[in-house]
């Protein structure tokens, strides 16, 4: 969740969509107004609802950065047959940025198995998300996860490059990962 200058709230999960026959669950966002109503000027009467081309997906951290939400989890994508990292962007008032990635999205796969999303920091130049991949149908080979993603261009974060991923270690099932900015005196 982000909370607002105006403490307005903007929550991710997902939801499922009548629109959208065949996928269980959508990235979803609603932003509240501080007294908890919807806010109506962000998406469709406080609500927007990302079609992501998959059978379902959800949204596991919500930031701010800049006047963009940045949106990290995981999306089922049925081509290949797993989870996959998944980044969206929006505007403050709700709307994708569909230049960002493939059609609105920034999609990964680390090793052709499930890999799942949950954390997210982002600076001028670059954005780095973790997460768990796995190396196999097998739920004990799942390995902590980061991705990278730089914009070669202009240094805004609008178009960026295929990234470049790490596997750091194996992990057991947590699901807890903790991302912080190095200070400059941090190596």
């Amino acid at each position: 969740h982000v909370l607002m200058p105006d403490n307005s709230l903007i929550i991710g999960g997902s939801c499922y969509s009548p629109n959208n026959p065949g996928v269980i669950r959508n990235f979803a966002l609603v932003k509240l107004t501080e007294s908890g109503e919807f806010d109506t000027t962000f998406g469709t009467q406080g609500k927007v609802i990302s079609l992501i081309p998959s059978h379902y997906s959800t949204i596991n951290q919500l930031v701010q950065y800049e006047s963009h939400l940045f949106a990290v989890g995981y999306s089922y994508q049925t081509n290949v047959g797993n989870e996959n990292f998944t980044l969206a962007k929006y505007t403050l008032d709700g709307t994708q940025v569909n230049e960002f990635g493939e059609e609105g999205f920034l999609i990964t796969d680390f090793f052709g198995f499930a890999d799942f999303g949950y954390k997210i920091i982002i600076s001028s130049d670059e954005i780095l998300t973790a997460g768990f991949a796995s190396t196999s149908s097998f739920p004990t080979n799942r390995y902590f996860a980061l991705a990278r993603y730089t914009d070669d261009n202009s240094l805004q974060l609008s178009t960026f490059t295929h990234p470049s991923t790490v596997v750091v270690y194996p992990t057991v099932f947590s699901e807890t990962i903790q991302l912080q900015a190095a200070t400059e005196n941090q190596t």
